[in-house]
């Protein structure tokens, strides 16, 4: 892949979709992410409680370094190229006149998903007759169990006594939303669903390798036991940071690793451990700023633009990561992963991406900060060199030329909104999907 087109970097260290070697057993539901039961759970005030009782400072958590900021500009990025940083930004792809705080509770109006049912009978044990869950949504249910501060191990996210998670709760609720969207949920039913596979006349390292469709119209007991493995995750992962100690680390958002001190789903699934970009997480917990690893250029780069800019792309990130960890939570590191459709590349997280948003975003100027914006493509587009499985001389040729687009910051600040969420719920994943303008900056692989 080239340094353009790998702008953010991630890897990935049912039979039926649960099936007889699962070490659980079904929670009998009225009509796969962790803890299932018939006894009481605790209230949300409770369980926060009981969270912040176990998250105090910890001397074997370990801390975010401190970073010393190299200034970057990828002067080879077509966009920068062509375009230049100044009419870039004037165009509005980099900074916004403004930044608005996020609409309290955006996405719980209108937008509601069938997950917010799952997760309050989990918490109450009780739900309507007929399985829908009709109240207000309240604050303690913004936000998926799988992002609270107890399933870090990084010290300033995970101590009750550290301000930062409660100051990051905009990126957990966008990452729930996200996770949680019932468009995507029959891609990520689809996936797990072994049974519904394809083999392909091809091997991979000695592996058989498969493609999998969405779920077509999931019945309301198939998304219960999709909610319920989203829900049982939470115990399977931890999240970290990713110390940047070689060259090769700086564009790395995010990557999911294989961490067998823990159980999976499956009688052969795995845990793991997702690490995240620790200069992303230093300018989201205000160490540093992501100004301080931009060259100089006019009018500079505005960090509040940057830090809201940041705070989608971390939210973007923890959901692309968990479709590898829900994989192998489900199937461990034996079942590669699957081909979606005639896709030429296996990447479960990416295929997840660019189906939401219509294209693989990453930053311009392939760095994590992000202090010039960010741009999209089709994905894989002409991509050819990567560490994932690729189906070769099966499908369409890869093109030779492909194009770029800026991503417009007016976009990535409505996801903050619940008048954004409000078209989503009307109009579905078309809602979603990232504009770009009608020309893109052609790039040659």
């Amino acid at each position: 892949m080239s340094s353009n087109s790998n702008k953010r970097r991630r890897a990935n260290d049912p039979e039926s979709h649960r099936s007889k070697n699962d070490k659980k057993p079904r929670t009998p539901s009225p009509t796969e992410w962790t803890d299932i039961g018939k006894t009481s759970s605790p209230t949300g005030s409770e369980e926060l409680a009981m969270i912040n009782a176990l998250t105090l400072s910890s001397p074997d958590r370990p801390s975010l370094r401190k970073i010393s900021p190299v200034p970057y500009l990828l002067t080879t990025d077509p966009l920068i190229q062509v375009l230049g940083l100044e009419r870039l930004n004037k165009d509005g792809y980099i900074n916004l006149d403004s930044v608005s705080k996020p609409d309290p509770g955006f996405g719980y109006g209108k937008h509601t998903t069938p997950a917010v049912a799952y997760r309050t009978y989990k918490k109450t044990n009780t739900i309507d007759a007929d399985g829908e869950q009709d109240v207000a949504v309240g604050e303690d249910s913004y936000i998926h169990p799988i992002f609270f501060r107890d399933r870090w191990d990084t010290q300033e996210l995970a101590s009750s006594s550290s301000p930062y998670w409660e100051e990051l709760k905009p990126v957990w609720q966008l990452a729930t939303l996200l996770l949680e969207e019932k468009v995507m949920s029959g891609y990520i039913m689809g996936m797990l669903d072994r049974s519904s596979h394809t083999e392909i006349k091809t091997r991979f390292d000695g592996h058989a390798v498969h493609w999998f469709q969405c779920k077509e119209r999931p019945s309301k007991q198939e998304l219960w036991l999709l909610w319920e493995d989203l829900w049982d995750l939470k115990n399977c992962i931890k999240w970290s940071a990713l110390e940047i100690t070689e060259e090769r680390h700086r564009g790395v958002s995010g990557t999911t690793k294989v961490d067998r001190s823990v159980s999976g789903l499956s009688k052969h699934g795995v845990g793991s451990k997702i690490v995240i970009n620790e200069n992303v997480l230093s300018i989201l917990c205000g160490r540093i700023n992501a100004s301080d690893f931009s060259k100089p250029w006019s009018p500079g780069t505005d960090n509040p633009s940057a830090r809201l800019r940041l705070q989608w792309s971390l939210a973007t990130t923890m959901v692309h990561e968990l479709m590898h960890a829900l994989w192998l939570a489900r199937h461990g590191t034996t079942s590669i992963e699957p081909f979606f459709r005639d896709t030429r590349f296996s990447e479960l997280g990416w295929q997840w991406e660019t189906l939401i948003y219509g294209g693989a975003i990453a930053p311009t100027s392939d760095r994590c900060e992000q202090p010039y914006g960010l741009q999209i493509q089709n994905w894989p587009g002409g991509i050819t060199h990567v560490r994932y499985p690729t189906l070769q001389n099966v499908g369409p040729e890869p093109p030779k030329i492909i194009e770029l687009f800026p991503v417009e910051m007016s976009w990535v600040a409505d996801f903050f909104k619940q008048s954004f969420w409000d078209f989503v719920e009307r109009y579905g994943r078309p809602g979603i999907i990232c504009p770009v303008p009608a020309e893109g900056v052609p790039f040659t692989y």
